[in-house]
């Protein structure tokens, strides 16, 4: 099963997430100051830039937070990979 899901978020970004992944946030976690999502396994990442510079941080499973204004990158969450790969920016 190799299906992927595009989740539009609030901001105007869009998350591109692989089978068996998930993305989590609050409606209130997107604000003129900060935007917060939670990944679990692997996602692309489409981060609008918005006015003010609020940044868009993606939160993993203890393995690291990603932090960007806008950008294009896929963050890889698992048990065996961990990773970041910028695509633009």
């Amino acid at each position: 099963d190799n299906q992927q899901h595009t989740v539009r978020l609030p901001d105007g970004s869009t998350v591109i997430l692989n089978s068996q992944s998930s993305l989590k946030y609050r409606r209130n976690a997107f604000t003129s100051a900060a935007r917060t999502v939670e990944l679990s396994g692997e996602g692309f990442f489409a981060v609008q830039h918005l006015p003010g510079d609020a940044p868009f941080r993606v939160v993993t499973n203890g393995a690291f937070d990603v932090q960007v204004l806008g950008t294009e990158f896929t963050v890889h969450s698992r048990p065996s990979l961990s990773r970041v790969v910028l695509n633009t920016g």
